[in-house]
């Protein structure tokens, strides 16, 4: 799923007042800059109003129409994003940047195959655009073609050295490959370049944690609220660093929230789960894990988990079927080292010596950007 970078405020394209940019006696380019400057300092409502005053004013303006679809992309309303990128191609039907907008909500809108087929056709007319080489490989990496989605990233950056959506594009790749000093100087170098955009911070975080390096996840994570990222994804993998260091009430409360957020990541029930097993509440253990299978049935870790509690509550033969889920589950995936834990416990159940075992719990993944962030049609202010 596509990451946006910014959120947005469901509003009326009338104004209701008069907008202050458009108040004097301005050309349109005059305006126009104006509307870029209000986009660029994050006050969107006001620059696609703006946007939607010059259209006005002008219906064949295409920088108006291009960076109010831009707009509409980011607030998710992709269809209202395509019909103005088409607009702008009508204008100017050889702009290789509102071309490539086109293709990226065209990919949004579920078509993949073809968007990849145009996004090659296009950078056979344009070579020089790493924009087109990034989307390619996100597109590559999507695809589980990793080895080309690395050569794809590679050339955007000897085109664009400081492009940050390679950056964290490739760090999450790296991250995907398990090659996490890779990731975390991918999402370094972002944050470098763009120091305010709090999904960078947030994949960072999880790195740290992956390391075991809890105080520096504890900070990325909490830059990422202090930025405006108050998700439940940033507070199911907060608490997982309390949970880590056995203060389960204030992981427990973490969850909680992380599902208030969000009553639809499984996570967040298999970490409550695996909080209320650790405080001794297994029959809240499992009614925890049972919703977290209605989300991810096919999770050997949520079966293992639950084993254990059947276990602790004496049901062996609950117990025996989950861990043989687990195991069928962890063989398929070549998980050996998950594979062998169940076994142990699977032999534990049947000699009855099962012990308190330590559940799985489960990390949230970084968010990620499908494609570049859109490119605005190149226009400055005189």
């Amino acid at each position: 799923m596509k990451h946006r970078f910014f959120r947005f405020l469901i509003f009326s394209i009338s104004l209701v007042v008069t907008n202050p940019i458009l108040a004097e006696d301005k050309d349109v380019n005059a305006y126009l800059c104006e509307a870029n400057t209000q986009a660029q300092l994050g006050e969107y409502e006001a620059a696609f109003n703006a946007y939607t005053e010059i259209i006005k004013l002008d219906p064949k303006e295409e920088t108006a129409y291009n960076n109010r679809g831009i707009i509409y992309y980011n607030r998710g309303e992709y269809h209202l994003a395509l019909a103005d990128f088409e607009k702008a191609l009508e204008i100017t039907p050889d702009n290789v940047y509102i071309a490539n907008n086109r293709l990226v909500v065209k990919y949004e809108l579920g078509e993949q195959e073809k968007a990849k087929e145009d996004f090659k056709e296009l950078l056979e007319k344009h070579p020089g655009i790493a924009e087109i080489y990034n989307n390619l490989g996100a597109i590559y990496s999507e695809e589980k073609d990793y080895d080309t989605s690395l050569k794809a990233y590679a050339v955007a950056l000897k085109l664009n050295p400081n492009l940050f959506n390679v950056y964290y594009n490739g760090g999450i790749l790296y991250e995907v490959l398990g090659e996490n000093d890779q990731a975390m100087k991918g999402y370094t170098k972002a944050i470098e370049l763009k120091p305010e955009v709090a999904d960078t911070y947030y994949n960072r975080g999880e790195i740290y944690y992956k390391l075991g390096e809890y105080q520096k996840a504890v900070e990325d994570y909490n830059k990422a609220i202090e930025l405006n990222l108050m998700n439940e994804k940033v507070v199911n993998n907060r608490g997982l660093i309390y949970y880590r260091v056995g203060e389960y009430q204030t992981a427990g409360n973490h969850f909680q929230k992380a599902i208030e957020l969000n009553p639809d990541l499984p996570e967040a029930y298999n970490n409550r789960g695996a909080t209320w097993y650790n405080l001794g509440e297994y029959e809240q253990a499992i009614l925890d894990y049972d919703r977290a299978l209605e989300f991810i049935p096919e999770s050997a870790e949520v079966y293992y988990n639950r084993s254990l509690s059947y276990a602790m509550l004496g049901e062996q033969e609950k117990a025996i079927t989950d861990v043989e889920k687990a195991v069928d589950i962890f063989n398929e995936s070549e998980n050996m080292a998950g594979v062998e834990q169940g076994e142990l416990l699977l032999e534990e159940l049947k000699n009855n010596t099962v012990k308190t075992n330590a559940p799985f719990i489960l990390l949230s993944p970084p968010n990620k950007v499908i494609l570049a962030t859109i490119e605005t049609n190149k226009f400055y202010c005189n």
